[in-house]
Protein backbone atom coordinates (compact mmCIF):
# COMPACT_ATOMS: atom_id res chain seq x y z
CA UNK A 1 0.00 0.00 0.00
CA UNK A 2 1.34 3.40 -0.91
CA UNK A 3 0.42 6.85 0.32
CA UNK A 4 -1.31 8.96 -2.35
CA UNK A 5 -3.14 12.27 -2.24
CA UNK A 6 -6.75 12.53 -3.41
CA UNK A 7 -5.54 14.20 -6.62
CA UNK A 8 -2.99 11.44 -7.29
CA UNK A 9 -5.65 8.83 -6.63
CA UNK A 10 -7.92 10.44 -9.25
CA UNK A 11 -5.10 10.54 -11.82
CA UNK A 12 -4.31 6.88 -11.20
CA UNK A 13 -7.96 5.82 -11.34
CA UNK A 14 -8.64 7.78 -14.53
CA UNK A 15 -5.56 6.41 -16.30
CA UNK A 16 -6.26 2.81 -15.30
CA UNK A 17 -9.83 3.13 -16.57
CA UNK A 18 -8.54 4.63 -19.82
CA UNK A 19 -6.12 1.75 -20.34
CA UNK A 20 -8.77 -0.87 -19.64
CA UNK A 21 -11.11 0.81 -22.12
CA UNK A 22 -8.42 0.94 -24.81
CA UNK A 23 -7.68 -2.75 -24.34
CA UNK A 24 -11.38 -3.63 -24.39
CA UNK A 25 -11.96 -1.71 -27.62
CA UNK A 26 -8.90 -3.09 -29.43
CA UNK A 27 -7.16 -5.99 -27.65
CA UNK A 28 -4.90 -6.83 -30.61
CA UNK A 29 -3.26 -3.39 -30.55
CA UNK A 30 -2.58 -3.63 -26.83
CA UNK A 31 -1.20 -7.13 -26.46
CA UNK A 32 1.23 -8.01 -23.68
CA UNK A 33 4.81 -6.99 -24.33
CA UNK A 34 7.71 -7.48 -21.95
CA UNK A 35 9.21 -4.22 -23.18
CA UNK A 36 6.35 -1.76 -23.02
CA UNK A 37 3.05 -3.37 -22.02
CA UNK A 38 3.64 -5.63 -19.06
CA UNK A 39 1.98 -5.55 -15.66
CA UNK A 40 5.03 -3.83 -14.19
CA UNK A 41 5.49 -1.31 -16.99
CA UNK A 42 1.83 -0.32 -16.74
CA UNK A 43 2.06 0.16 -12.97
CA UNK A 44 5.24 2.23 -13.33
CA UNK A 45 3.76 4.35 -16.14
CA UNK A 46 0.53 5.06 -14.27
CA UNK A 47 2.33 5.95 -11.05
CA UNK A 48 4.68 8.18 -13.04
CA UNK A 49 1.70 10.07 -14.52
CA UNK A 50 0.64 10.81 -10.96
CA UNK A 51 4.14 12.06 -10.14
CA UNK A 52 5.07 9.00 -8.10
CA UNK A 53 8.53 7.61 -8.80
CA UNK A 54 8.25 3.84 -8.42
CA UNK A 55 11.61 2.64 -9.75
CA UNK A 56 15.05 3.90 -10.68
CA UNK A 57 15.41 3.82 -14.48
CA UNK A 58 19.21 3.82 -14.16
CA UNK A 59 19.03 0.23 -12.96
CA UNK A 60 16.46 -1.13 -15.41
CA UNK A 61 17.90 -3.47 -17.99
CA UNK A 62 16.92 -2.52 -21.55
CA UNK A 63 14.14 -0.23 -20.25
CA UNK A 64 12.29 -3.27 -18.86
CA UNK A 65 10.60 -2.64 -15.53
CA UNK A 66 10.30 -5.70 -13.33
CA UNK A 67 8.18 -6.22 -10.21
CA UNK A 68 11.44 -6.27 -8.24
CA UNK A 69 12.34 -2.82 -9.66
CA UNK A 70 9.05 -1.40 -8.42
CA UNK A 71 9.36 -3.17 -5.07
CA UNK A 72 12.83 -1.73 -4.52
CA UNK A 73 11.87 1.73 -5.75
CA UNK A 74 8.82 2.00 -3.50
CA UNK A 75 10.73 0.64 -0.51
CA UNK A 76 13.18 3.52 -0.91
CA UNK A 77 10.40 6.08 -1.14
CA UNK A 78 8.50 7.64 1.71
CA UNK A 79 5.25 6.51 0.10
CA UNK A 80 5.26 2.85 1.12
CA UNK A 81 2.83 2.38 4.00
CA UNK A 82 2.38 -1.38 4.11
CA UNK A 83 4.01 -4.29 2.36
CA UNK A 84 2.32 -7.67 2.46
CA UNK A 85 4.39 -10.59 1.27
CA UNK A 86 2.53 -13.64 0.06
CA UNK A 87 4.16 -17.07 0.25
CA UNK A 88 5.28 -18.48 -3.07
CA UNK A 89 3.24 -21.36 -4.37
CA UNK A 90 4.23 -24.10 -6.75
Amino acid sequence: MIRVSPDEKQIIKKELERRVKLFTLDPKSHEYSLLDNSCSSNVADVLDLAGIVSYDPRWSAFQIVSPADIDTGLQHSKRLILKIEHPKTR
